[in-house]
């Protein structure tokens, strides 16, 4: 079945057109046959009419049949840019007056189209871009009219009730997945809001804790600072109370240099006075000699002269005695006189010995004599 050419098989009125594309008419020979019916070679739009009314016919015949979904496809030779094309499908089903259109399927890159056809088989052919056209998914049959023929395609009842059930099933399948899907989503809504309640907590805590640090560091901070300022304060007071007892020694120190140095001068002074009255008492004793060492001697002397005077005559007993005592006093004065001599020749000292200097001396020869008296 070839397309038809108005200048061949006659003229189409532009009312006609219309229709025919209203209609979803195949511009076939079979449209055309109803404009030889009238002699007039000219489709007019009664034409067009008669044609729709014979087409609704044959689809109001098939609704009491037993309908196969089946799905046509047309395969580009070359699909670069075929997704752009005009495809229609023409079939024997129609009394090739139906015109059915194809969608493009760019997961496979075919042109497809779902018809419900009664079983059996079925001739058919595309229309691509206005011109006739066979897929090479299909079969093909001489269409006796010197072409590149028809698609042939046989199409079983059992398929009908296979593919019924199927599509019950799938329709089933495509409720359970879809519900499934629903559920999955569902769920996956209800862990999402749950990990965003999870990550808000988290973060709250987050924030808590990182608030809690905060304080504490600033606890410890301000701990910190007032324990090194009591320590500074500490340091302070422990470098000035060593300032203050540095001081006061070196003060104390000074002090004591100062009492040593007067101690000293004091001293110096009390020895140079010391040596001054000494050596003037030197010079003094030197100029009038010491005679309470002398006042034993002359006291014995006295007392023996006096005892010798009033017991009468002197006896030899009595002058024994006084010449005992004065021997021995006279000999010891002058050594104790030429002691003095030689000592002040020699060191330039004017006082006696210390034996003749004495203050018990002149008691001590008191009592000797007051000894010698009385025997």
């Amino acid at each position: 079945m070839e397309a038809a050419d108005p200048a061949v098989y006659g003229k189409v009125e532009p009312e006609a057109m219309a229709a025919i594309a209203k209609a979803k008419l195949a511009p076939t020979r079979r449209l055309f046959e109803f404009a030889d019916a009238d002699h007039d070679a000219v489709l007019g739009v009664n034409e067009v009419e008669s044609a729709a009314k014979v087409l609704q016919q044959l689809r109001d015949e098939q609704t009491s049949q037993q309908l196969v979904p089946t799905k046509l496809v047309y395969r580009p030779r070359v699909p670069g840019e075929a997704s752009a094309w005009n495809v229609s499908v023409v079939g024997d089903w129609s009394d090739w007056l139906e015109m059915h259109d194809t969608r493009w399927n760019a997961a496979e890159c075919v042109f497809e189209c779902q018809i419900e056809l009664p079983a059996g088989l079925h001739e058919f052919k595309f229309i691509v871009n206005n011109a006739w056209d066979t897929s090479s998914d299909y079969g093909l049959v001489d269409d006796h009219c010197r072409t590149s023929g028809n698609n042939c395609l046989h199409v079983y009842a059992a398929d009908a009730q296979g593919k019924e059930a199927a599509r019950k099933t799938a329709a089933e399948a495509k409720k359970a997945k879809e519900e499934l899907y629903r559920e999955i989503a569902a769920e996956a809504a209800a862990a999402k809001k749950a990990q965003e309640e999870l990550r808000a907590a988290r973060e709250t805590l987050a924030r808590r804790r990182a608030a809690e640090e905060a304080a504490a560091k600033k606890a410890q901070e301000e701990q910190d600072r007032k324990v090194a300022a009591e320590a500074a304060g500490a340091k302070k007071a422990q470098e000035e109370q060593k300032a203050r007892r540095i001081k006061e020694k070196e003060e104390k120190e000074v002090r004591r240099k100062k009492e040593w140095s007067v101690d000293a001068s004091l001293e110096a002074a009390a020895e140079e006075e010391a040596a001054k009255k000494a050596q003037e008492d030197s010079k003094t004793a030197a100029k009038s000699p010491n005679w309470h060492g002398f006042v034993p001697l002359v006291a014995a002397a006295g007392l023996g002269a006096f005892k010798a005077l009033t017991s009468g005559p002197i006896q030899a007993g009595t002058l024994f005695h006084v010449r005992g005592f004065v021997a021995p006093c006279s000999a010891a004065w002058e050594r104790a006189w030429q002691q003095r001599q030689e000592k002040v020749e020699d060191e330039g000292v004017t006082r006696l010995p210390k034996w003749a200097q004495s203050p018990l001396m002149a008691p001590v020869t008191a009592l000797w004599v007051l000894m010698m008296w009385m025997t």
